[in-house]
């Protein structure tokens, strides 16, 4: 069969768990020399009322031609040695970075507020802020 206009096979399927019976449906799509699994599952007196989206779902896979998500690159982590004391929200004010404060701490395994000594080393997120 074809999903999204690239090679695959579809099937149901049942399995016994010691919770009881799992219903679903599994997609295996071929593309550009990788193939894709997508399951979609539920208990079994359940199935019924999720069947009609997953099946929507794992037909709807295709290959992603939008140059806006295709451009998208990764956001990194830098080290940064600090050359003075310095907060997290300080070094946020000077050197702006894609995430939240809270999260730069939270890396840090600091508070946003705790003051660091010079030499020693931050990590930074670097990279255009995701959407």
């Amino acid at each position: 069969m074809s999903i999204g206009g690239l090679s695959a096979v579809s099937a149901a399927f049942a399995a016994a768990t010691d919770n009881g019976t799992l219903r679903g449906s599994v997609a295996c799509v071929e593309h550009r020399g990788a193939v894709y699994r997508i399951v979609g599952y539920a208990v079994e007196p359940r199935w019924p009322g999720y069947q009609a989206t997953v099946e929507r779902a794992l037909h709807s896979f295709r290959p992603l031609t939008d140059p806006a998500a295709l451009s998208v690159q990764p956001q990194r982590v830098a080290l940064v040695k600090l050359d003075q004391r310095a907060t997290i929200e300080e070094l946020a004010r000077t050197r702006p970075a894609p995430v939240p404060v809270a999260t730069l701490a939270l890396i840090n395994q600091v508070e946003p507020q705790t003051v660091l000594e010079p030499g020693r080393y931050v990590k930074w997120i670097v990279g255009a802020a995701l959407p």
